[in-house]
């Protein structure tokens, strides 16, 4: 079993992985709205890579 203080660190690189996933897909819409799609497609990388570091963990 894992520690308490591993377990709340471990929840902890989550949120900060999810948050920043967020951040990028509001930086992919904006730059889609504005027609910036390298950008969007970019963003839109950044944050499945986000969301795929939290499925290793």
């Amino acid at each position: 079993m894992l520690s308490k203080n591993l377990l709340e660190a471990l929840n902890d690189q989550m949120n900060h992985e999810y948050f920043a996933a967020h951040a990028y897909m509001a930086m992919a819409a904006y730059c889609d709205k504005e027609s910036y799609e390298g950008f969007a497609n970019f963003f839109i990388q950044q944050a499945k890579k986000n969301v795929s570091m939290d499925k290793r963990l």
